[in-house]
């Protein structure tokens, strides 16, 4: 429940001092313009810093608005684009502007996934549809045929070269494919979500079965299996290889050693399913994405939280870094994603006031605390004009 207690004609302390009760309530959101006030009257130094610091880290930078649940988000290679999937499409945006850069990416049914190559050029979609298809980034054209599944075709993602592309499909089966002729390089593999090791020996499969299993990319060779009590939704390895991050079912991640199969840190536990978790790109976080309706940064040696939870309205179905690691996407059931920044510890006083101002949903009118779409006015900066 948002504060609505009265601190008017207060100095700089009472204000800083009401913002410290909701950080260590729970309540960073709404901490927030008390912050902002406690500068505004005056307050300064370390302590207001760190408040700052940690509200705002569970306040989301920008909204990538759509009419539908939002089943998946990534960063581009260099970090400006991000592609997200909701119904039928997937749809490229603008990180600075918030705004759609090409026509949308069309399939016949739902859109499950979508990943960019490492060159930035080209994109892969997966869908209901039992289709994967490859698209230029740039114009949104075709550029192969579409690679063929029997059912529901559930993640697609290229190697490091981009010269191979790994398909999973609720049929059970995963397939490795010729990324410029769509011929299958190697017999099937049977699990439901699929990706390569980052220099494409390995491959890491997830599936209903409650394990992911770990194979050889050129032979299929089964290396090794990490089991979980519940279905595997996603698996995904380390930027060095030596790990590897799973979601699972049963409201668990882990972190595992990929060539032994030994758990690297213990049970890593949310409120709900596990529908996604991911590396940064120096490999020292993971994000991990929930039913429960947050996401959550953790440290990836130990699995403690590093911020509280990145919170959406409804069920967070997937959380990717950006590759330098200052920001987080998250796609939601709640028809967003959301960008969070997660490297804000340089700014300034007066920096920190002004994101509050621009994207936090609570404001102080007389004191008192409100959510700020009860206040007439245009809609906020934070919010991207509505996409399919």
């Amino acid at each position: 429940m948002a504060s609505r207690r009265r601190l008017r004609h207060l100095p700089a302390q009472a204000y800083q001092e009401e913002g410290g009760r909701l950080v260590q309530g729970g309540e960073p959101l709404q901490a927030l313009p008390y912050l902002v006030a406690a500068r505004r009257e005056g307050g300064a130094g370390p302590a207001l810093r760190m408040l700052f610091r940690s509200a705002a880290r569970n306040l989301p930078i920008a909204r990538l608005v759509h009419l539908a649940p939002v089943s998946s988000a990534a960063f581009s290679p260099a970090g400006g684009l991000i592609v997200t999937t909701s119904r039928t499409t997937a749809r490229i945006w603008d990180v600075a502007t918030g705004q759609p850069v090409t026509p949308v990416l069309a399939h016949g049914d739902r859109v499950n996934s979508a990943a960019f190559s490492r060159d930035g050029r080209r994109i892969v979609t997966a869908s209901r549809d039992g289709t994967v298809r490859v698209w230029d980034a740039v114009t949104g054209e075709l550029v192969t045929p579409p690679l063929v599944h029997a059912g529901i075709v559930n993640s697609a993602a290229f190697c490091a070269s981009g010269t191979r592309i790994v398909t999973a499909s609720d049929d059970r089966t995963a397939g490795v494919w010729d990324a410029a002729t769509g011929t299958l390089m190697t017999p099937w593999l049977t699990h439901d979500s699929a990706a390569f090791s980052p220099d494409g020996s390995r491959l890491v499969t997830a599936g209903s079965d409650k394990t992911a299993s770990v194979w050889d990319a050129t032979t299929g060779r089964l290396v090794t299996s990490l089991p979980h009590e519940g279905a595997v939704h996603s698996a995904v390895f380390s930027p060095d290889a030596r790990r590897i991050v799973t979601a699972s079912s049963d409201r668990t991640a882990g972190v595992w050693d990929a060539a032994t199969g030994a758990r690297v840190t213990p049970r890593i536990e949310h409120d709900g399913p596990v529908n996604r978790a991911v590396f940064s790109s120096d490999g020292r976080r993971i994000a991990t994405a929930s039913s429960d309706g947050t996401a959550v940064v953790r440290d990836a040696a130990t699995g403690k939280p590093l911020t509280l939870p990145l919170a959406h309205e409804l069920r967070v179905n997937c959380a990717a870094f950006s590759p330098d690691g200052g920001r987080i996407v998250t796609a939601g059931w709640d028809h967003t994603a959301r960008i969070w920044d997660a490297s804000i510890d340089p700014r300034t006083l007066a920096e920190w006031s002004t994101l509050v101002e621009q994207h936090c949903p609570y404001v102080l009118v007389n004191s008192v605390l409100l959510p700020r779409a009860t206040l007439a006015g245009p809609a906020s900066a934070a919010t991207a004009p509505a996409a399919a």
